[in-house]
């Protein structure tokens, strides 16, 4: 048995575990005796794919077909996909739709983007439920908990990615991060002044938390050189090409925003385009270490205003009837967001950092 047939018979032994907790049912069990005391009509169960795990014996089945039939199980775990929180679908969108999707993910790479992605999740359902005053005390902290062992995740893994070499997608991931943060900081502060009802504290107290420990160790470590890294450098550069570039076209095409709030995030997108700038001279200069530190900074940067242009489409859509205090709301979200960050990759054997 080779590597990938080992790796593909551990994680489908690890789907079959795969399950709904006791908590979970026992609150998708309240939501459908509230919902079917106000309904004669019978209600599909949400336990479909768990129920399929746990009496049909599936260890009967092919692989391939257990594959299949845990990715497109019904329609359950398909409209548990845009459930947020409080809805009785969400246990499986978190418990068993998500938990699936990373069993399933067996590059390192692709699992650190994946829990980074994740963690952005969170913040745009914690953004959704602000933006139409439901994001109470007990939700904050319970989305705060689950970003939290997202984010510590997709650090962890792309610690491993830089310390292998692959320096591109470890800065990726935390500009992912990072950018993401900073913007929803705003967001969320924003937000919570302006629509009743609504408590971030809890998701606002870690991403604070992060965002200053990351400020205060952004320094630059030396870039141990290899024709590995050296490659990986030049595909980070390359990559700043491309995101911030994006940034460019998106800003070009957000013109219905309010007029400062272009300007705010034209500035980040300029800061981007400068730092991609001194990447390719550095670059081509062979100066290694300043080239990964400005395309890191470069990516964090186009990241943070695509994620500002997106949130802020997100909320307009529930402020249709009041421009003036969407443009309100806007600017509050966007101060101080236009500060350089430098890149604290740890390349050293025994280094930690802190992204």
């Amino acid at each position: 048995m080779n590597e990938l047939e080992r790796n593909i018979e551990n994680e489908l032994a690890r789907l079959t575990e795969v399950r709904l907790s006791p908590v979970a049912r026992a609150r998708i069990a309240e939501k459908l005796q509230t919902h079917s005391a106000l309904s004669a009509a019978p209600i599909p169960s949400p336990f479909s794919i768990s129920t399929i795990f746990m009496n049909q014996k599936l260890y009967l089945v092919p692989a391939l077909a257990l594959i299949a039939i845990v990715i497109v199980g019904g329609s359950t775990s398909a409209a548990a996909a845009s459930a947020l929180p409080n809805d009785f679908l969400y246990p499986i969108k978190t418990d068993v739709n998500e938990r699936i999707k990373t069993a399933l993910t067996f590059d390192e790479a692709d699992k650190a983007t994946l829990h980074a992605e994740l963690a952005h999740e969170r913040l745009y359902e914690a953004e959704t439920l602000a933006a139409e005053g439901k994001l109470s005390t007990s939700t904050a902290e319970k989305l705060a908990a689950n970003l939290k062992q997202h984010r510590e995740r997709a650090e962890a893994l792309s610690d491993e990615l830089a310390h292998s070499g692959d320096l591109e997608t470890a800065a990726q991931v935390h500009a992912m991060i990072t950018g993401t943060f900073r913007t929803y900081e705003d967001v969320l502060d924003g937000l919570d002044k302006k629509v009743e009802g609504n408590n971030s504290n809890a998701l606002l107290s870690d991403i604070r938390h992060y965002l200053e420990n990351h400020h205060a160790t952004a320094t630059s470590t030396p870039i141990v050189l290899s024709d590995t890294t050296k490659q990986s450098v030049a595909d980070t550069v390359a990559y700043a090409d491309t995101i911030v570039n994006k940034a460019n076209t998106t800003l070009a095409g957000a013109g219905n925003l309010p007029a400062n709030l272009i300007d705010k995030i034209k500035k980040l997108v300029d800061d981007a385009m400068s730092a991609e700038t001194e990447a390719k001279t550095a670059l081509t200069n062979n100066d290694y270490q300043s080239a990964y530190d400005k395309a890191t900074q470069a990516i964090q940067t186009a990241t943070e205003a695509l994620t500002l242009v997106a949130s802020s489409g997100n909320i307009g859509k529930h402020h249709k009837g009041d421009d003036k205090n969407l443009e309100s709301l806007m600017e509050d979200e966007v101060q101080n967001k236009t500060g350089n960050a430098t890149s604290t990759l740890e390349l050293h054997q025994d280094s930690n950092r802190t992204p």
